[in-house]
């Protein structure tokens, strides 16, 4: 049995919630209100002045407060008790889940062990063992202070004898694994993780309990447990003919297929062979033409420079032999220019009727695009090939 701060005595009812008391037990009144022991005053003589009478007694210390003095509620004590009172009369109703509830929610609302008690009970009666335990061990881990209300160690005494009486109940089960390594086979109960090869409380009732690990094949068994039993469970994996499902899957799900790791990049495909077979030859001959009309636009130009200078020079169309070396100039590069022009133009040509040849072969993979753009001293092709 477990040992509390103060003595207690059995309580046949057991209230849900309990106010605190006024003041601690330490607390006294104010001097002011403490009464006064009566003044004694002696009888004046006749011969001599009245004397003043002598001070009062100082007061006695006031007794210390009852220890059942209480305070008002605050509003959260308040409405804790309404939901504590409601989750009262549904445990009395045998609704236990309803009362479960209503407890759930005066416990949010004011912490009282009184509370937590009736909680463990509903967890109880619903079957539900091991959170009765985990509540009857919360009532009896409250730190109570000396003032608290009687009802509160009361819980705790009842909490005490109640948890002594439900722990030979909880069934336990011990599961081992075959067939994996150690460290990787993992074990679900109802699909919630649990530990393997050690002892483990769990509610009575039919379970399903699943193994798993990497490369092996999933495999689950249902198990009755039964208040105050302990079972024994082997589980062997076999070496997995399909993907493993997932860790935490439920029993029977569909099992989803192992990650593959990520392929590797494969090669660019090569590029086809060139299915124009003149294709270096008509860019020459572009380039050349371009190179032609360009050089023939220069040399045009300077030459028209000439024939300004002459004019300027022979306003009457007779030169002197100084003029003579700007006229041979101006000739030569006319000619220059004019053969340039042709050569360019003819490199033209022959290039765009090239191409054209070219593209009108059959070409089975290969769609030919051709943009031509020609301009004073310039021309360019764009296309594919």
């Amino acid at each position: 049995m477990r040992t509390f701060p103060r003595p207690l005595w059995p309580c046949l009812a057991l209230p849900l919630l309990a106010a605190l008391p006024a003041t601690p037990a330490h607390a006294q009144r104010s001097p002011s209100s403490a009464p006064r022991p009566p003044a004694t005053t002696q009888p004046a003589s006749p011969a001599s002045p009245a004397s003043p009478a002598p001070p009062a007694s100082p007061a006695r210390p006031p007794p210390r407060p009852a220890q059942g003095a209480q305070q008002p509620r605050t509003p959260a004590q308040t409405a804790a008790a309404a939901s504590a009172d409601r989750g009262q009369a549904l445990y009395d109703a045998g609704k236990y889940e309803e009362a479960l509830i209503a407890f759930r929610k005066a416990d949010e609302q004011f912490r009282a062990p009184t509370v937590l008690l009736m909680m463990a009970r509903a967890h109880l009666k619903l079957g539900h063992l091991r959170e009765a335990r985990t509540h009857y061990q919360r009532v009896l881990e409250e730190k109570l202070a000396d003032y608290a209300p009687q009802a509160f160690f009361d819980a705790q005494t009842a909490a005490d004898k109640e948890l002594d009486a439900l722990l030979p109940r909880i069934p336990t089960i011990q599961i081992k694994i075959t067939g994996a390594a150690p460290g990787e086979a993992q074990v679900f109960i109802d699909g919630k993780p649990a530990p393997h090869d050690v002892p483990v409380l769990h509610d009575p009732g039919n379970h399903a309990i699943t193994a798993w690990a990497p490369g092996r094949t999933p495999t689950t068994q249902m198990v009755d447990l039964r208040e105050g039993k302990t079972t024994q469970l082997t589980l062997v994996l076999q070496p997995g003919t399909q993907p493993a499902a997932q860790p935490g899957a439920q029993p029977g799900a569909p099992i989803a297929s192992a990650p593959q790791p990520p392929a590797e990049p494969s090669p660019p495909p090569a590029e086809p062979p060139s299915t124009r077979r003149f294709l270096v030859p008509t860019t020459v001959l572009f380039a050349a033409s371009a190179v032609g009309i360009g050089a023939g636009a220069i040399t045009g130009a300077m030459a028209a420079d000439r024939v300004g200078q002459l004019k300027s020079t022979c306003p009457s169309g007779s030169c002197y032999d100084d003029a003579s070396a700007t006229y041979d100039a101006a000739q030569t590069l006319t000619t220059v220019s004019t053969v340039s022009f042709l050569l360019g133009g003819a490199a033209a040509a022959a290039g765009l009727g090239l191409l054209i040849w070219d593209m009108q072969r059959p070409s089975p993979t290969t769609q030919t695009g051709l943009q031509v753009t020609a301009g004073l001293g310039f021309a360019s092709v764009k296309g594919t090939f």
